[in-house]
């Protein structure tokens, strides 16, 4: 039996949402990081991403170390689509190809907008957010609309739209005008351990 057969892929349906399914794999597929991708197009150049968006319903794909979150909308049952998932996974690791390629972060313009949200994001928002086990990054800006993603503590978290618009797109909005909107593009049905766990007790950080 070859090596790759014997990594282990564990799968756990996410049951608040039946339709994201969380695998742990017995190798990392994106040592030390992780990335959100919401569609096929931000697929290109990462095989493993490749190869998932590939498979009918997959609909968005989060990779964090040796976890992998898939979400699907289709009526195929896990136990079926999460075998396919496996072997997928199990074949890349065989082939002995690199899963995935962090995809470049996009190069802020003359105005150097994407860099600025960065910097607001990374000196005023995180440190903040972190003590609740948070993180908040920006995926892109366009046309004058920073698309952002939550992770960590922030990511399923009850109080994620409270904490967006109390703290996150005010800071963003009054510091850097070109910025119209700030769109959340979170995959917040994926969150593993959400912060606060019901809205009666949801409170953002920003508020007292």
């Amino acid at each position: 039996m070859a090596a790759a057969d014997k990594i282990p892929v564990n799968a756990q349906i996410n049951p608040a949402n039946p339709r994201v399914c969380l695998f742990t794999v017995g190798k990392p597929l994106f040592p030390g990081g992780s990335f959100n991708c919401p569609d096929a197009e931000r697929a290109k150049g990462s095989p493993l991403l490749i190869a998932l968006f590939g498979l009918p319903g997959i609909v968005q794909v989060w990779v964090a170390d040796d976890r992998l979150t898939v979400e699907k909308n289709s009526d195929e049952p896990w136990p079926i689509l999460g075998r396919r998932v496996a072997d997928t996974v199990r074949t890349l690791i065989r082939a002995g190809v690199q899963p995935l390629v962090a995809p470049p972060k996009q190069k802020p313009g003359a105005s150097g907008l994407l860099r600025r949200v960065e910097e607001i994001l990374e000196r005023e928002i995180n440190p903040r957010i972190a003590a609740h086990g948070g993180r908040v990054d920006v995926r892109e800006v366009k046309d004058g609309i920073a698309y952002l993603t939550m992770s960590g503590g922030c990511q399923g978290c009850t109080a994620a739209a409270m904490t967006l618009r109390s703290g996150v797109e005010s800071a963003i909005l009054s510091r850097v005008p070109e910025i119209a909107e700030i769109v959340d593009v979170t995959n917040h049905g994926a969150g593993d351990h959400p912060y606060y766990k019901s809205g009666q007790d949801a409170k953002s950080p920003f508020q007292s």
